[in-house]
């Protein structure tokens, strides 16, 4: 029998309030997408210990944000294999090229995009790298925040690995 993760057995109650939000939230013009750790009772395995948060141990939650409103999340899974990481992502965003972290921005991104008409997205440096936010700016969406100036010399490097096009965006 394969153990239940602790998300799952939150699952409807976790749509019903996602769907609830967002029908009630109007979105302002500043979105912020960001990890959060949610103190959690119990030991799940999927338990993760973040020194730097408010909350230090709990189980991680990948949020998009407005006005301390959490508009819409993905649970995080811990470890290395493919149903890890973060939790129900659309699989185009890896053909796209993206790594699962910032597919997840991408994804909250554009989700939020068929909602709403204007509105800038702020990340931090987990999140962005030139491609992100070239592929952002392409579909109308305003994009800023941190990035680290490796990521900018490496970008170089990639896009010789790379093998999709712009014409793929």
């Amino acid at each position: 029998m394969i153990p239940t993760k602790p998300h799952e057995k939150i699952k409807f109650l976790s749509d019903y309030l996602r769907s609830r939000l967002q029908t009630l939230w109007e979105p302002g013009s500043d979105i912020a997408i960001d990890e959060c750790v949610e103190a959690s009772i119990g030991r799940p395995a999927d338990t993760v210990i973040i020194p730097s948060k408010p909350t230090p141990e709990g189980l991680k939650i990948w949020v998009q944000a407005d006005g301390g409103c959490v508009l819409d999340w993905r649970f995080h899974v811990l470890g290395s294999k493919a149903k890890q990481g973060p939790q129900v992502i659309d699989r185009r965003w890896v053909r796209f090229g993206f790594c699962p972290m910032k597919a997840l921005a991408v994804e909250l991104a554009m989700e939020l995009a068929k909602k709403t008409i204007s509105f800038t997205v702020w990340m931090d440096n987990l999140f962005i790298d030139p491609q992100v936010l070239a592929f952002l700016r392409h579909h109308g969406i305003a994009a800023a925040g941190t990035m680290r100036l490796s990521v900018i010399a490496g970008e170089k490097a990639h896009q010789k690995c790379r093998k999709k096009r712009s014409s793929d965006f």
